[in-house]
């Protein structure tokens, strides 16, 4: 498996999606919902190919989870960046910058 990383806005992500699923579902529905995203993280950090383009950012693969999507990139050394994961219903245009790191 290559290394896998996370922007700070990705980890902004999981800490927004840990904190409402805890308020919303409980404690058990949290830790079960945050291993799923980061299983799906490390599956694609694993196998890149789990991931299909997303246009108009084709720089980035996406690959969804439950009700969220998990956008993230490849470098040229062959590590992961998840880049961002946000709920399906927001639009990526609006969340994805020019840089990643951000």
């Amino acid at each position: 498996m290559t290394r896998l990383h996370y922007t700070r806005r990705a980890e902004s992500d999981l800490d927004s999606i840990a904190a409402y699923t805890l308020e919303k579902w409980g404690l058990d529905q949290a830790q079960r919902y945050l291993d799923a995203l980061f299983s799906c993280c490390e599956s694609v950090a694993a196998d890149p190919s789990r991931g299909r383009v997303h246009h108009p950012r084709p720089e980035y693969l996406r690959t969804e989870q439950g009700k969220h999507v998990v956008f993230f990139r490849r470098d040229a050394s062959g590590e992961t960046l998840i880049v961002r994961i946000l709920h399906e219903r927001m639009l990526p245009e609006l969340h994805l910058t020019e840089d990643p790191e951000e």
